[in-house]
């Protein structure tokens, strides 16, 4: 939003934007539950249980190795408890902001869901493709949660690729 001119296509996955209209998933809501009650975020079994596939140990590993100690989860630790759930929260002004640049978008963008993020279903997806003048038809990875990178990374490169080649 702040650096438009920088930008002429975007790639959106998996990821909403608050709404004074639409409330966040159940799972959403039982994650940053999860988040409030647990002070030190086990990284591993959070990956684990938002994949839908079964990765190799390494890519846990990667995810694990930056966070060396209860600290260094804050990040994380806080990422959900700083989504806005209604118009008084903070972050919610920005986020309508964005809503209304996405909104204004004509350049070209792919949206781009799996079929199993318990957080972003693909409704969500649609409405973001509903919302964003300049989007393509929402684009589905089966078989892929909400690291659908993760899940299906062979699959999420061929969907940008080819985007990449219809938008040159």
């Amino acid at each position: 939003v702040e650096r438009r001119d920088r930008f002429d296509r975007l790639v959106i996955m998996n990821t909403g934007l608050f709404s004074t209209h639409a409330s966040p998933s159940p799972a959403f809501m039982q994650w940053r539950a999860f988040v409030q009650r647990t002070p030190d975020l086990p990284v591993t079994m959070v990956m684990g249980n938002a994949a839908r596939q079964t990765w190799d140990e390494s890519v846990y590993r990667a995810y694990e190795a930056p966070f060396a100690s209860a600290d260094d989860k804050v990040g994380a630790h806080r990422f959900p408890l700083i989504v806005p759930l209604s118009a008084d929260d903070p972050g919610a002004a920005e986020m309508l902001e964005v809503r209304r640049a996405l909104e204004a978008w004509t350049d070209p963008a792919l949206v781009l869901f799996a079929t199993e993020d318990p957080i972003f279903a693909p409704a969500v997806g649609q409405r973001l493709v509903d919302a964003i003048p300049g989007a393509e038809p929402l684009e589905l990875v089966p078989d892929a949660g909400h690291f659908l990178q993760e899940d299906q990374g062979e699959a999420v490169a061929e969907h940008i690729v080819a985007f990449l080649r219809r938008s040159e």
